[in-house]
C-alpha cells in the first residue's frame, strides 16, 4: 500500500492523497469561507500506510482568496437618442 497523506480538522479526515512518485502528495480541502485567515494547527497533516501512521504535523496559517462579487442583477437602461444609461444591483 502506498503512503496516503490525510489531512485533519481536529480528528475528522477531510482530505486524502496518495504520495507520487517525487514524494509529494496535495491535498484541497474543500468548504472553506473565503477571505478567512486559518491559523496554525487548525488542519493538520500526517502520512499513512500499512504499518501505520505519522506523527501529525500542523499545517501553517493561511489565507483564503476573496471571492469574486456576485453577478449584477435587475439590469436596466434609460435611453436616449444618443446615450444610454445602465444601471444594475
Amino acid at each position: 500500500m502506498a503512503d496516503v497523506l490525510k489531512v485533519y480538522q481536529g480528528e475528522n479526515v477531510v482530505g486524502t492523497a496518495e504520495r507520487a512518485e517525487d514524494g509529494t502528495a496535495s491535498v484541497t480541502i474543500d468548504g472553506l469561507e473565503a477571505g478567512t485567515e486559518y491559523a496554525a494547527g487548525t488542519y493538520q497533516v500526517a502520512f499513512s500506510n500499512a504499518a501505520g501512521e505519522s506523527a501529525k504535523v500542523d499545517v501553517p496559517s493561511f489565507t483564503t482568496k476573496e471571492s469574486a462579487p456576485a453577478e449584477p442583477q435587475n439590469v436596466t437602461t434609460e435611453t436616449t437618442e444618443d446615450s444610454a444609461d445602465v444601471s444594475a444591483e
